[in-house]
Order: structure tokens, then sequence, then C-alpha cells
């Protein structure tokens, strides 16, 4: 099955769906991540904070997948967190 990165990027965003994956980038790539993200908070404050309007414990994923909450904006999975 071939699609162009559009109609990936039209099913993902219509779908609210994500694409979640890992690589090795080196300590390198990953210093200018940080610099972005940090030129990013610079740059808009604290907007993306308004945004995530949900912090649950990783292990809980199952409980927030089906449906959104009240008010719900997005929701970040903190692995970080531990679950009941």
């Amino acid at each position: 099955m071939a699609f162009t990165g559009g109609e990936l990027m039209q099913q993902m965003v219509l779908s609210n769906q994500v694409l979640l994956g890992s690589g090795n980038a080196s300590k390198e790539h990953n210093e200018m991540a940080l610099r972005d993200l940090q030129a990013s908070r610079e740059r808009w404050g604290d907007t993306i904070d308004c945004i995530i309007t949900h912090v649950v414990p990783y292990s809980d994923f199952q409980n927030v997948i089906p449906e959104s909450a009240p008010g719900e904006i997005k929701t970040v999975l903190d692995f970080s967190m531990v679950g009941g």
C-alpha cells in the first residue's frame, strides 16, 4: 500500500493519531534539540503549558486513549509517574 506524506498527515490529524518512535541520535543532535526547545520557550513562553491539559502516569495509558476527558486538549503520558 502506497500513500503520500500529505495523506499520512491528514489521517493522523483527522483521526487524532500519534506516531511514536525512537532513534539513535548523537550527543550533538540531542544538544541541538535541547537548544531548539529552549528557543521555543523563549519565543512563545509558557504557551505550550496551556495546550497540555492533562498529565497522567504512563501506566494509565489505557484509560486515556479510548475517550477524551471534558476540556481536554492534549494529554501527556508521564514516565516518571506511577499509576494506580
